[in-house]
C-alpha cells in the first residue's frame, strides 16, 4: 500500500459524501440497539449485558432474554464502531489521505462482515422463536415473515451503503483518472484512442 501520505492532496468528494452517510446511518444503528436495552431494563428490569436483541418475542408477552440471541450490546458496540472509523475516514478523505481511506475501506468491509454475522444469527432466532410458537397453536407465520424481512431489509440496506462507500474510499481512479484499477486492467489509456492490434 506504500506511505500512507502517499497521494495525499486531492479530495475525493463522492467518497466524502458516503463516509457522511456512512457514519449517519451508524448514529441510527447505535440509536435503535440503545433504545432496545432501555426497553430491556423499563419492560422486566433486564441488564444490559443479558439484554439480547428479540423485538418479536414482545409480541407474545416473553422476556428478550434467551441464550441464543445476539446480545444488544454486539449490535451497539460494532454500530459505534463504524461511527467511529467513517468519521475518521471521513477526516482522511477531506484531507486528501488516501492511504488512511483505504484503513477506512478496509475496516468498514470487516465491519459489515460483523454486521451479516449478527443478522444472520437474530433471522436465525427469529425463525426457531417462531418455529416454537408455530408448534405451539399460535397463528404466527404474518409476524415471522415481518419480523424476518425487517431485519434482511435492515441489513441489505446497510450492505448498499456500506459496500458501496467502501469501494469509492478505497478506489481513487475516480480523481487520479490515469492510476492502475483491477476492474479496468488493460483498458487503462485506450478510451478515445485508436486500438493497433
Amino acid at each position: 500500500m506504500g506511505n500512507l501520505t502517499a497521494g495525499c492532496g486531492k479530495t475525493d468528494w463522492t467518497a466524502l459524501f458516503k463516509a457522511l452517510a456512512v457514519a449517519i446511518m451508524a448514529f441510527g444503528g447505535c440509536g435503535v440497539y440503545y433504545s432496545w436495552i432501555t426497553v430491556c431494563k423499563e419492560l422486566d428490569d433486564i441488564d444490559a449485558e443479558h439484554c439480547r436483541y428479540e423485538p418479536f418475542v414482545l409480541a407474545f408477552g416473553g422476556t428478550p432474554d434467551h441464550k441464543t440471541a445476539v446480545s444488544a450490546w454486539w449490535f451497539v458496540v460494532t454500530y459505534t464502531a463504524v461511527a467511529i472509523t467513517s468519521a475518521l475516514g471521513f477526516t482522511g478523505i477531506c484531507c486528501g489521505c488516501h492511504g488512511c481511506a483505504k484503513f477506512y475501506a478496509i475496516f468498514l468491509v470487516l465491519a459489515w462482515g460483523v454486521l451479516v454475522f449478527l443478522n444472520f444469527i437474530t433471522v436465525g432466532r427469529i425463525v426457531e422463536y417462531f418455529k416454537k410458537t408455530h408448534q405451539a397453536g399460535d397463528e404466527t407465520d404474518a409476524k415471522q415473515s415481518y419480523f424476518a424481512f425487517l431485519q434482511c431489509f435492515m441489513l441489505f440496506a446497510e450492505t448498499c451503503v456500506y459496500l458501496n462507500a467502501a469501494w469509492d474510499a478505497f478506489d481513487t481512479s475516480d480523481i487520479y483518472p490515469g492510476e492502475h484499477t483491477p476492474l479496468k486492467e488493460g483498458n487503462q489509456g485506450t478510451k478515445g484512442k485508436e486500438v493497433v492490434v
